[in-house]
This record gives structure tokens, sequence and C-alpha cells, in this order.
């Protein structure tokens, strides 16, 4: 992700989509369809967005070639790991226990508020049906969100101090394959090129 989105070379970008499709190609195929679907459906908003820039103002075309790169990076790293994974690599990596923590509760609470926010917009919708009422959305439903956010912050601290969580990750015990050599060495190859091409 980082290595496309600082390229500024057609080439660089090619061989990252080259690097990227090996590796889907590889991948089984109900993981595959996922992925793709993910991929096109992460597009979808990105280009609707940035498209009438691009068309009217002469925007940078090479970020439309970023775009399905990023988005196949992105999909493909979430349907090939999870979050419990993602975090005893960074804890191999020697992140400290603070942000581990923080990036663990973000992501899983962007879920836990969009769903939220969701069920607001619904209910909000359901009591203006008609038109008889009228409702100032905008800071009334991100009030409501963050006062649940607090709530659910309080909640969540109990929780993990009932389960006696002191807010140490445990790195992992597993030790580094073939394969993740192979990731490892393809990943330094390509950032290796990429410096060498000038970006």
């Amino acid at each position: 992700l980082f290595s496309v989105g600082i390229s500024r070379n057609l080439t660089v970008l090619w061989i990252l989509g080259l690097v990227l499709g090996f590796g889907v190609a590889f991948l089984p195929h109900s993981v595959l369809v996922r992925t793709l679907k993910k991929t096109i459906l992460l597009l979808v908003f990105p280009i609707i967005i940035y498209l009438p820039h691009l068309l009217f103002s002469g925007g940078q075309a090479l970020f439309l070639l970023r775009l399905p790169l990023i988005a196949l990076a992105i999909a493909y790293y979430s349907e090939t790991s999870t979050i419990s994974e993602m975090l005893a690599a960074l804890k191999g990596l020697h992140f400290p226990d603070l942000v581990l923590l923080q990036l663990d509760i973000t992501i899983k609470y962007i879920d836990v508020f969009g769903k939220q926010l969701m069920d607001l917009l619904k209910g909000i919708e359901a009591r203006s049906y008609g038109g008889n009422h009228r409702f100032q959305i905008g800071s009334n439903v991100w009030g409501i969100l963050y006062l649940k956010a607090m709530r659910y912050g309080e909640e969540l601290t109990q929780a993990m101090e009932a389960r006696c969580f002191v807010g140490e990750y445990v790195k992992s015990s597993r030790s580094f394959t073939w394969k993740d050599w192979l990731a490892l060495i393809g990943l330094v190859i390509v950032i290796l090129g990429q410096i060498l091409l000038g970006g």
C-alpha cells in the first residue's frame, strides 16, 4: 500500500500490479472470488468521487491507476489475514502494546459504530415518514453516536478489567516459514526496485 501510494512511475506501478496479481492468482477459488468482489466494491465510491475532477479539472490520471491496486491490496489483505494475526505480526516487529491496544479497539469498533450509525439513520427515516417531522440530522446524530461511544468505552474497560487484561500482548510463538521469507524477500526486491527506478 505504501509503495503504491508514493509511486509516481508507471513502470513501478506495473511491477507492483504484477506482484499483487501473482499473489491473488494463487488464492483458493472461494477466497479469490471474495477478494475480487471486495475490490470492485472498494473501487466504486472513489471513482465516483474522483472522476468528475479528472474530467473537468484535468486531475492526475496516475491516481486512477493507483486506485485498483490500492483496492486490490486492501481486499487481498483483509481476506487472507485476521486482526489477531496482524497484531501478532506488529508485536513481532516490537510495536508498543499501547499502539496495539488502540489499533485493536479502533478496528473492532469501526464496524460497531457503523452499524449504530445505520440504525440511527433508519430510526430517523422511520420517524420522519410522511414529512410531518423535521429533524436536524447533522449534530444530533454525531452527538448520540459520541454518547454511545463513551458508554461502550466504559463497558469495554470494565469487561477488560474483569478478564484481567493488563495491557500486554503476547508475542506469537510461530516462527517464519519459507513462504514468509519468500514474501519478505519479494517485498524488499520491489521496494529496492522502486528506489532504483526513482519512485
